[in-house]
């Protein structure tokens, strides 16, 4: 939106700065976006009721990419936020067993004070041992499968996220990383050139706008993928060691499954993280470079 408003701006700033120094002649009016049209464009009112055309369509534009943008950042963000979650009750499952044991303590205690037979005692300890080992069992395997359960759900939200992102995506990185090449080469020769450091300055005003759109997709993408690396420690931190044999196989698999990260896919090729963002960056210079020398030999 700043680099819209700048952009918007420009030609009233420029024209005001050029009225106010006095120069001689008549200040030309120009417009955000040049446009030809079988009229006289800077006389009254077709001057203005362009620009107000331009300026609406630009704002326009502007608001409803901002919009999709941060729809596409909130999905992502609460994935990231649903994945932190299964981690947490994934690596928590032993807690039960704390619960359990101190559980299982009082009612001794308290069968050790009313029942005064040894042998008495002894079998009720033992009937408890074993109810609450089989109580524990089955609750921490419940838990297990909840997980499970949720996994698979936010396997299904990311499914759909990248069938939803997949096409705008990849259009909007090669379209940022052009327009970083193309961006940078135009004001590297009207610098060169020095007519003014107006337009240039209007063209470089675009470039933060293009490297904050492009790092904050691959940012929440590589967010995604570092959360969903986790899972496969949680898995571990459990309480496997003193579950039963049916916990463990079902563990295992759960650990099989959450052995390849979850990752964020564009065009069925690109994946959002660091290395893309790297990737955008290095082909808009060798875009940048290769323009240049091309420029500079003709």
């Amino acid at each position: 939106m700043v680099a819209s408003v700048g952009w918007l701006a420009a030609p009233l700033v420029s024209r005001a700065l050029l009225a106010a120094s006095g120069e001689s002649g008549e200040v030309p009016r120009k417009l955000p976006l040049p446009v030809w049209l079988p009229l006289e464009v800077q006389a009254s009112p077709t001057y203005e009721i362009l620009y107000i055309i331009e300026v609406y369509c630009v704002i326009l534009s502007s608001l409803v990419t901002l919009c999709t943008d941060v729809l596409f950042f909130r999905f992502m963000l609460m994935v990231t936020a649903e994945l932190h979650v299964l981690n947490y009750n994934v690596a928590t499952m032993a807690k039960w067993r704390e619960r359990v044991s101190d559980e299982r303590h009082d009612y001794g205690h308290q069968q050790n004070t009313e029942v005064q037979d040894s042998y008495m005692v002894g079998r009720a300890l033992q009937m408890a041992e074993t109810s609450y080992e089989d109580g524990y069992d089955d609750q921490l395997y419940q838990q297990l499968v909840t997980n499970v359960r949720h996994h698979l759900i936010i396997l299904r939200t990311v499914n759909l996220l990248e069938a939803a992102m997949s096409k705008s995506i990849i259009i909007l990185l090669f379209v940022n990383m052009g327009g970083l090449c193309f961006n940078l080469l135009v004001v590297g020769v009207l610098l060169q050139a020095g007519g003014g450091v107006t337009r240039p300055l209007t063209l470089a005003a675009t470039i933060p706008f293009l490297l904050y759109q492009t790092g904050m997709f691959c940012v929440f993408g590589q967010m995604v993928t570092d959360q969903s690396e986790e899972l496969m420690i949680s898995a571990f931190r459990c309480g496997w060691n003193e579950s039963d044999a049916r916990f463990r196989h079902s563990l295992l698999i759960f650990m099989a499954m959450v052995n390849r990260p979850l990752e964020i896919t564009v065009g069925k090729t690109c994946i959002l993280s660091r290395e893309m963002f790297l990737q955008v960056l290095n082909g808009s210079y060798t875009l940048f470079n290769m323009f240049y020398q091309v420029h500079s030999t003709s």
